[in-house]
């Protein structure tokens, strides 16, 4: 390459990976335009050779397939990540690296791989050092490490130290006056807290999000909002918000934003499911498989063979329910998500102590209960208790 063309590249990717950045922030991570430019950012970075821009880069590239739910192609882009870290002395790349890495092993469900990631991405985050990054990335890294850590933590049935870390992202969020990261930090608790059935904090998440979201126009943010609100509503028993949610629902995925699909639809099914809405049930979970087959993201696998168990049930088809939540176990134990297991067993107990099968109600659901330390799960562990308690009095 010559001296004039190597200049024409390198000044024009100092523009083409701000742009880039500015485009996840302005309309979504996975926009057309937003892909568009961190591939433009990639071909002129391979026709300059090395370069440091190649981080943020492959970074934009990892969001903006992860997010449309292109998660074999994320992970791939994560790998590459990993592999150029491995050989640079820049710690902050390496924290990167191995953050996004662990989180698309946790978006399809190997809970296990994203530990080790995300435990490597701690190892090596520094808050001084690493601080002021959001720019370049996106959001704080060190705000997106804690954020994966706190959800990996969660499904593996440790909800204290879940919310430890969700709590130090927030922290780490509200000291960098980053609107993206503050809104990022925001949305991703609310979506943890849901998954904990903490509604007060899902609530005080999206009354903080409204204001900064509509202050600087934030499509995405503000559609999140929206969906959350509704979901929220759906949990409450507002039954006109089902088609509300299922609204929202196609304008998030028109936004080509598909990240934690799976677990809303199956929520908002699993409550159209109490209101006795079978249907818009049935309809919900048809749509949260679909989801699951064409993306892989099979963090919340186990929780949709419950909410199929619970339709069948309501059919009347016994042997069904018995089979879906053997499915929901099966899964829960492979991909060692204790919260998950805990939900299942408790379930497939219940079925068993109104057949009176007492003993092996007991052998399923007290294992796993003790399983998991004093503390942690405690809502799930309540009603696990108080199940028992039936079963053996």
């Amino acid at each position: 390459m010559q001296t004039d063309d190597a200049t024409y590249f390198e000044r024009a990717l100092s523009l083409q990976v701000p742009l880039g950045m500015a485009l996840l922030t302005r309309k979504g991570f996975g926009a057309d335009e937003t892909v568009a430019a961190f591939a433009r950012a990639l071909d002129l970075a391979d026709k300059i050779g090395e370069t440091p821009m190649r981080y943020p880069i492959l970074y934009g590239l990892w969001v903006s397939t992860g997010i449309r739910g292109q998660h074999t192609d994320a992970l791939k882009t994560a790998e590459a990540l990993v592999e150029l870290a491995s050989n640079s002395s820049d710690t902050s790349s390496l924290v990167v690296a191995n953050r996004v890495a662990g989180a698309s092993h946790w978006f399809m469900g190997d809970f296990a791989a994203a530990d080790r990631y995300l435990n490597i991405a701690l190892s090596h985050f520094d808050p001084v050092s690493h601080a002021g990054l959001a720019n370049r990335y996106g959001q704080d890294v060190g705000v997106t490490v804690h954020v994966f850590k706190a959800a990996n933590l969660m499904l593996l049935g440790q909800s204290r130290n879940a919310l430890k870390h969700v709590e130090e992202a927030e922290r780490i969020a509200k000291t960098t006056n980053h609107v993206q990261t503050i809104c990022y930090v925001l949305v991703m608790r609310s979506v943890l807290s849901m998954l904990n059935d903490d509604v007060a904090d899902v609530q005080r998440c999206m009354s903080e999000l409204a204001p900064v979201a509509e202050e600087h126009n934030l499509t995405l943010w503000l559609a999140y909002g929206v969906f959350m609100r509704e979901i929220q509503a759906l949990v409450d028993g507002d039954i006109t918000s089902v088609e509300r949610y299922i609204a929202t629902d196609r304008f998030i995925t028109s936004l080509n934003c598909t990240f934690f699909t799976s677990q809303t639809r199956t929520i908002a099914g699993r409550s159209a499911l109490a209101m006795g809405m079978r249907d818009e049930a049935s309809e919900l979970l048809t749509m949260a498989q679909q989801h699951i087959a064409e993306t892989g993201e099979k963090y919340a696998l186990a929780d949709v063979y419950r909410l199929q168990a619970e339709l069948s049930k309501v059919d009347g088809d016994i042997e069904a329910t018995e089979q879906h939540l053997n499915t929901a176990l099966n899964v829960a134990r492979e991909q060692g998500a204790k919260l998950w297991e805990l939900r299942a067993a408790i379930d497939l107990a219940r079925l068993w102590l109104e057949q009176g099968r007492l003993d092996e109600a007991i052998a399923i659901l007290k294992p796993v209960s003790d399983s998991i330390a004093e503390g942690d799960c405690p809502d799930d562990q309540a009603k696990a208790r108080e199940l028992l308690d039936a079963l053996t009095g």
